[in-house]
């Protein structure tokens, strides 16, 4: 028996092309018998296979015998990035990762940024506050500055509870770095997580606060143009022109304003600025329909108020066509003061036929962004996101929230004719209405359809039926209807029979 072979790195990867999962790793393990030579190319063509089909030891056996100027090279240190960011299998997934962490730094690799963001990022993930901070210490007295990544792995602790720590820490290292004014995305993860610090049943104004910072980021121009910032005072950025908003960042500050403002002839004015921005091709505003979030957050805004709830009918129909709009000079904006949609019935909009054409759901290559209403075509098709699943679970939670179970209802069966399938969130809105009007048949037709969808129980599904008074009630109703359903069935069975 030999001690020893030897195989060209190239045969080594064409075997391993052609192994199964089982065969590779005993490849591997032969290869590692007879003290077969696999070169750090070689090595990173097979560790990944091992990572794809659980094989993590394996793949870090290779990754300790590997030369110690090799663990430097960036195409290895992303190798353990991906092995760090692995789906794995297990119970304990953060105390895996820490545990294959050690070992790799114990082989000697010794993380560069991007692999010390991926060190922050898993702790903050898991709610290892400690260990994210500590991270980052480390990574900065070892040399390697931190940069975006940091910053946005950092502001992932807002989810576990470390908001001020986080948003105010980073805001001022990564303005005083420079950082900040060279990321439009972090300057976004910072209003983001400030909008989450800010959002709560406990403090719920995050729009003042946001605004500031906003403000300081980016032109209140499409602010102003919206009629959502009325301020005498001045938020413009010292020095320059400020940049214009990245679409999320815009959508974010409509949202805050829309979670905060309660006036609904305000909201109602700005929606319509909205729509009129949208027709006439608004640079950045028009943006916001190319997906639902906006219109979504409308909807919600509309209904609060059982006297605006009728307006969510109509953002669900100004979503559902798509217009050929023709730009000629732009044309004076509508007055915030008179803005008004038809008071007019609730569903039954959405079921008339339209003259318009419906929205696709289709991926289109996006346009550049012009820059003024003289760069646009005389003529364009603007693309309107048509209603999600989100977007119609929305409408009907507005419905069933004022007690108009019918309403809601006849949104359900519209959003299943128009090839929505209802989720989970949209059972337990329709759940959670019935259960506070107490409307016994309504919680027992509700879980009955659940069941027929395959969808399991959450913590909302429990918290609906938490509200649930006469539970005896609801067991009579319960059995009720399933004595009715098995009469119902042995007589199809019976009539079929004959």
């Amino acid at each position: 028996m030999f001690d020893f072979i030897s195989l060209s790195q190239r045969t080594i990867r064409l075997l391993s092309r052609h192994c199964d999962v089982d065969q590779l790793v005993l490849f591997i393990e032969k290869l590692n018998k007879y003290n077969v030579f696999i070169h750090t190319n070689t090595k990173l063509h097979l560790m990944p296979k091992l990572v794809e089909c659980g094989k993590v030891g394996l793949a870090l056996s290779l990754l300790k015998h590997m030369p110690a100027q090799d663990l430097l090279l960036d195409k290895v240190q992303m190798f353990c990035v991906l092995l760090l960011r692995a789906e794995l299998e297990v119970e304990n997934l953060y105390r895996l990762r820490s545990n294959i962490l050690a070992f790799m730094l114990e082989a000697g690799v010794r993380p560069n940024r991007f692999l010390a963001n991926i060190i922050i990022l898993n702790a903050m993930e898991a709610g290892d506050l400690n260990t994210a901070w500590s991270s980052h210490d480390i990574a900065k007295e070892n040399g390697l500055a931190p940069d975006a990544g940091t910053y946005t792995a950092l502001l992932k602790g807002i989810q576990h509870g470390d908001s001020n720590n986080a948003v105010w820490l980073v805001y001022r290292e990564a303005k005083l770095d420079g950082c900040l004014a060279q990321s439009s995305r972090l300057k976004f993860e910072l209003l983001y997580g400030i909008y989450l610090s800010n959002n709560s049943k406990y403090n719920n104004k995050p729009y003042s606060i946001l605004l500031q910072y906003y403000s300081e980021f980016f032109d209140i121009k499409p602010l102003r143009e919206l009629g959502i910032f009325h301020s005498p005072q001045s938020y413009a950025e010292e020095g320059g022109q400020p940049a214009d908003p990245p679409v999320q960042a815009l959508g974010l500050i409509i949202l805050a304003w829309l979670t905060e403002t309660h006036d609904s002839g305000q909201v109602l004015a700005a929606y319509e600025r909205y729509l009129y921005h949208t027709k006439h091709n608004h640079p950045l505003i028009a943006q916001l329909a190319q997906t639902d979030h906006t219109a979504n957050a409308f909807t919600v805004a509309f209904g609060r108020l059982a006297r605006t709830v009728h307006i969510c009918t109509q953002v669900v129909q100004d979503m559902l066509k798509a217009q050929v709009i023709r730009i000629d000079a732009p044309q004076s904006f509508p007055s915030t003061s008179n803005a008004s949609h038809a008071n007019d019935g609730t569903t039954e909009k959405l079921t008339e036929d339209s003259s318009h054409e419906h929205v696709k759901c289709e991926s289109r290559v996006a346009e550049p962004v012009t820059t003024s209403f003289r760069n646009l075509k005389n003529y364009e098709i603007r693309h309107i996101a048509p209603p999600t699943v989100q977007t119609w679970s929305i409408l009907l939670f507005a419905f069933i929230k004022h007690r108009q179970s019918d309403a809601a209802e006849k949104v359900l069966a519209l959003m299943e004719a128009r090839g929505q399938k209802p989720n989970l969130v949209t059972w337990n809105s329709l759940l959670s209405g019935y259960a506070r009007m107490q409307d016994f048949p309504g919680i027992v037709r509700t879980l009955r359809r659940m069941d027929q969808a395959c969808l399991e129980d959450d913590e909302w599904t429990s918290k609906a039926l938490a509200r649930v008074i006469d539970r005896d009630e609801l067991l009579r109703t319960f059995e009720k209807y399933t004595k009715e359903q098995t009469e119902d069935t042995n007589l199809e069975q019976a009539l079929s029979s004959h």
